[in-house]
């Protein structure tokens, strides 16, 4: 079950969209992280889709429709990771989440995203 309450739209290609609401951007626009989530539901395939070139694509064609000239990944994406229903990384949550219990909700993935960096091409 992946809820898709906690992102704004984005752009998508398949199971796979950007996530707007947690990409970041330099100040000059030279470079970005680019957030996107899979929409499966089966976290072996999300992860793998995350992993191939399809995430990289469309976090690259993202970031040129969004101001970065002549995008490329910078560097070796963040491996994909679990996310709670709030939309937050399951592992390295708030210490105060370690007293709830391990089938509690927010201990619980709802989707896997990765975290692409991306730059404007030196030339």
């Amino acid at each position: 079950m992946t809820t898709q309450s906690h992102v704004q739209p984005g752009q998508t290609q398949g199971t796979l969209f950007v996530v707007d609401s947690e990409c970041s951007w330099s100040a000059d626009h030279s470079t970005a992280i680019i957030v996107v989530e899979s929409t499966s539901d089966n976290f072996p395939q999300a992860i793998d889709e995350l992993k191939d070139a399809a995430a990289r694509n469309l976090a690259v064609s993202y970031a040129a429709k969004n101001g970065i000239a002549d995008p490329s990944i910078n560097d070796i994406p963040v491996g994909p990771y679990a996310i709670n229903c709030d939309g937050k990384p399951i592992e390295g949550l708030d210490p105060a989440m370690d007293k709830l219990p391990p089938d509690h909700p927010k201990k619980q993935p709802v989707a896997y995203r990765t975290e692409i960096k991306v730059t404007r091409r030196m030339r």
